[in-house]
């Protein structure tokens, strides 16, 4: 038997009563019971490792990393192009804009007012007029002040929730995936389609970078947002190294055939938490 786990230190075990009580006692004693006849135990990021290790005490030879990753059977990547063309033609985009995309869960952790924020900075400037940004997700109720925002911003093209199979056109349309604020299973989707992306960086969450596809935000906020995409879309050198890296190596590392056979034991991916 495998188990595997989508639990850290950024989603879960955030309060005192959360970590000490229902994790380190309740659902350690749960993993402990289950340990002796579990062959593996499986965290789906290393920061995920670190906590079936740290939190509910799991033998670290018993302890791997499953990434998530992207369904290749779902997308046909040889057919990048066309599908990239027919889906900016839908949307209204043109062959020669940069599109930034950023959707999921959208709630005040991930960050995306702050990325409007720092989109509507771009625009200010000539230089970003053919830059476009595509969101799809439906915010809670909290941050539903988002959608008119949305609705009122030149060049924001916003979708709605889109169910998880629609989603790999709109993010092949895309130049870039930016996810300012706390983890989605959309980091390791948008690797393994081979888009660069910018993340913010979470201890135990930077093994979406596989050489150079991405670049971390080291800091909230809308300035470092708006500076580090101007670092992307100004110098064409950025762009076109993790580019590269992206198309040449993500796409392989974030594949779940690849992944599955890891799972069922014909590849190894062994952390040192």
């Amino acid at each position: 038997m495998t188990a595997d786990g989508h639990t850290d230190f950024v989603n879960s075990a955030r309060t005192w009563l959360s970590k000490h009580i229902l994790h380190k006692i309740i659902y350690r004693h749960f993993a402990k019971t289950l340990e002796p006849c579990t062959e593996k135990f499986f965290g789906v990021t290393p920061l995920r490792v670190v906590f079936f290790r740290d939190v509910y005490g799991i033998d670290e030879k018993k302890l791997d990393l499953l990434v998530l990753g992207m369904d290749d059977s779902e997308t046909d990547l040889g057919q990048r192009d066309s599908i990239r063309n027919e889906t900016r033609k839908r949307i209204g985009v043109q062959p020669d804009d940069f599109v930034i995309i950023c959707g999921g869960k959208i709630d005040k952790r991930k960050n995306i007012h702050v990325l409007l924020e720092a989109y509507s900075q771009l625009k200010t400037s000539s230089a970003h007029s053919s830059t476009k940004l595509v969101i799809f997700g439906v915010p809670t109720e909290e941050m539903s002040y988002l959608t008119e925002q949305m609705a009122a911003q030149k060049d924001i093209i916003y979708l709605g929730w889109l169910n998880p199979g629609d989603v790999n056109p709109y993010i092949l349309a895309s130049d870039l995936a930016c996810f300012p604020g706390t983890h989605s299973v959309l980091w390791e989707q948008v690797v393994g389609l081979g888009v660069p992306a910018l993340f913010r960086r979470w201890k135990g969450m930077e093994h979406v970078d596989v050489g150079g596809n991405c670049l971390f935000l080291e800091e909230d906020g809308v300035a470092a947002l708006t500076n580090a995409l101007k670092k992307i879309i100004n110098d064409k050198d950025v762009y076109s190294a993790m580019m590269d890296v992206a198309r040449s190596r993500g796409t392989d590392e974030f594949s779940y055939y690849r992944i599955a056979s890891q799972a069922i034991g014909q590849e190894t991916t062994k952390v040192k938490p």
